[in-house]
Protein backbone atom coordinates (compact mmCIF):
# COMPACT_ATOMS: atom_id res chain seq x y z
CA UNK A 1 0.00 0.00 0.00
CA UNK A 2 1.30 3.47 -0.80
CA UNK A 3 1.77 6.01 2.07
CA UNK A 4 -0.63 8.57 0.52
CA UNK A 5 -3.64 5.64 0.59
CA UNK A 6 -2.04 4.61 4.61
CA UNK A 7 -2.07 8.27 5.66
CA UNK A 8 -5.52 8.91 4.65
CA UNK A 9 -6.67 5.56 5.90
CA UNK A 10 -5.53 6.53 9.25
CA UNK A 11 -6.76 10.14 9.24
CA UNK A 12 -10.28 8.20 8.30
CA UNK A 13 -10.19 6.25 11.26
CA UNK A 14 -9.38 8.90 13.52
CA UNK A 15 -12.45 10.91 12.24
CA UNK A 16 -14.74 8.00 12.48
CA UNK A 17 -13.93 6.99 15.50
CA UNK A 18 -14.28 10.31 17.13
CA UNK A 19 -17.90 10.43 15.18
CA UNK A 20 -18.87 6.70 16.29
CA UNK A 21 -18.79 8.41 20.40
CA UNK A 22 -21.00 10.75 19.44
CA UNK A 23 -23.61 9.00 16.77
CA UNK A 24 -26.80 8.00 17.65
CA UNK A 25 -28.50 4.69 16.97
CA UNK A 26 -31.06 5.24 14.28
CA UNK A 27 -29.45 8.93 12.77
CA UNK A 28 -29.32 7.51 9.14
CA UNK A 29 -32.59 6.27 9.39
CA UNK A 30 -34.70 9.50 10.43
CA UNK A 31 -32.34 11.62 8.33
CA UNK A 32 -33.53 9.45 5.26
CA UNK A 33 -37.35 10.59 6.91
CA UNK A 34 -36.33 13.73 7.61
CA UNK A 35 -33.68 15.81 6.22
CA UNK A 36 -33.26 14.27 3.06
CA UNK A 37 -30.92 17.32 2.33
CA UNK A 38 -28.34 16.11 4.98
CA UNK A 39 -28.76 12.31 4.28
CA UNK A 40 -27.73 13.28 0.55
CA UNK A 41 -24.75 15.73 1.44
CA UNK A 42 -23.52 12.45 4.12
CA UNK A 43 -23.97 10.29 0.98
CA UNK A 44 -22.35 12.94 -1.51
CA UNK A 45 -19.19 13.17 0.91
CA UNK A 46 -19.15 9.76 1.44
CA UNK A 47 -18.91 9.18 -2.12
CA UNK A 48 -16.11 11.66 -2.43
CA UNK A 49 -14.19 10.11 0.07
CA UNK A 50 -13.85 6.96 -1.89
CA UNK A 51 -13.03 8.80 -4.54
CA UNK A 52 -9.96 10.18 -3.26
CA UNK A 53 -8.71 6.78 -2.27
CA UNK A 54 -9.56 5.57 -5.88
CA UNK A 55 -8.32 8.06 -7.92
CA UNK A 56 -5.41 9.79 -5.44
CA UNK A 57 -5.74 13.76 -4.78
CA UNK A 58 -4.02 15.51 -1.58
CA UNK A 59 -4.23 14.89 1.87
CA UNK A 60 -5.19 18.18 2.14
CA UNK A 61 -8.45 17.96 -0.13
CA UNK A 62 -9.00 14.76 1.22
CA UNK A 63 -8.73 17.06 4.76
CA UNK A 64 -11.46 19.35 4.01
CA UNK A 65 -14.06 16.68 2.49
CA UNK A 66 -14.16 15.25 6.21
CA UNK A 67 -14.29 18.39 7.51
CA UNK A 68 -17.32 19.12 5.60
CA UNK A 69 -18.47 15.42 6.27
CA UNK A 70 -17.92 16.13 10.29
CA UNK A 71 -19.37 19.24 10.07
CA UNK A 72 -22.63 17.78 7.84
CA UNK A 73 -22.82 15.07 10.68
CA UNK A 74 -22.70 16.95 14.04
CA UNK A 75 -26.06 19.06 12.38
CA UNK A 76 -27.62 16.21 11.61
CA UNK A 77 -27.06 14.68 15.67
CA UNK A 78 -28.23 18.14 17.13
CA UNK A 79 -31.34 18.17 14.71
CA UNK A 80 -31.65 14.55 15.47
CA UNK A 81 -31.52 15.23 19.61
CA UNK A 82 -33.52 18.46 19.03
CA UNK A 83 -36.68 17.30 16.82
CA UNK A 84 -37.70 14.20 18.66
CA UNK A 85 -34.51 11.32 17.91
CA UNK A 86 -35.61 8.11 16.58
CA UNK A 87 -39.48 7.21 15.62
CA UNK A 88 -41.42 3.88 15.42
CA UNK A 89 -41.33 4.73 11.36
CA UNK A 90 -37.41 3.69 11.61
CA UNK A 91 -37.73 0.63 10.88
CA UNK A 92 -39.68 0.73 7.53
CA UNK A 93 -37.15 3.80 6.73
CA UNK A 94 -34.74 1.90 7.34
CA UNK A 95 -35.64 -1.21 4.95
CA UNK A 96 -36.52 1.43 2.34
CA UNK A 97 -33.57 3.18 2.43
CA UNK A 98 -30.63 0.08 1.76
CA UNK A 99 -32.78 -0.64 -0.78
CA UNK A 100 -32.38 2.89 -2.55
CA UNK A 101 -28.60 2.61 -1.70
CA UNK A 102 -27.94 -0.97 -3.23
CA UNK A 103 -29.63 0.24 -6.25
CA UNK A 104 -27.45 3.26 -6.75
CA UNK A 105 -24.75 1.12 -5.86
CA UNK A 106 -24.99 -1.99 -8.66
Amino acid sequence: MDQLWTEKEDILNKVLDALEEKYPSGLYDWLYLRDRGAYDEINRLEDAINESFRNGGSVDEFKAVLRQFWTVHMRAILAFRRFGGPGAQLTEARDERIRELESAHV
